[in-house]
């Protein structure tokens, strides 16, 4: 298993589907289309509230993983969080890779994406919080200088498959 973390527009999505593409028996996960049935709690819960929703979904889909598959998920993750995967996984069970490029690489509209201004302030709060300076645990990549494949690729060459 392996859990991509980094802050919005950092390439989590891009790199997973890429990876998904180049690791056989691999499915990728965006955690934000798990509960994209769920939206309508979007506007009754607070930003931290929704977030918590979505981490405790991507929870209980691993806990109903039935197949031989490796699962590639990408999701903005912060201490605690780390701490609960564990607690479910066990600590050698999965690879964690933090996309770390620099602020204002995040800040940048990509081909297939216009950052609105809420995103880009999204992702400043996000990099003030240090979520690029995961601490201490799995990899950290500053992708800013590879190409999204050149990514996958590096990625790639990590698991252990």
């Amino acid at each position: 298993m392996l859990f991509i973390n980094g802050n919005m527009n950092s390439g989590k999505t891009t790199i997973g589907k890429l990876l998904e593409e180049k690791v056989s028996n691999s499915v990728f996960i965006d955690v934000d289309y798990i509960i994209k049935n769920y939206s309508f709690y979007e506007d009754s819960l607070t930003f931290p509230e929704y977030a918590e929703l979505r981490f405790n979904k991507m929870l209980d889909y691993i806990k109903n993983i039935k197949d031989n598959k490796f699962y590639i998920f990408g999701y903005l993750f912060f201490e605690y969080r780390y701490k609960k995967l564990i607690d479910l996984l066990g600590e050698n069970k999965f690879l964690f890779v933090t996309l770390s490029p620099p602020l204002d690489f995040l800040l940048k509209n990509k081909e297939t994406r216009e950052l609105k201004n809420i995103e880009k302030s999204k992702i400043e709060a996000f990099h003030k919080l240090g979520i690029h300076n995961f601490p201490n645990h799995g990899v950290s990549i500053d992708n800013s200088s590879y190409s999204p494949q050149e990514t996958a690729d590096r990625i790639k060459k990590m698991l252990l498959l």
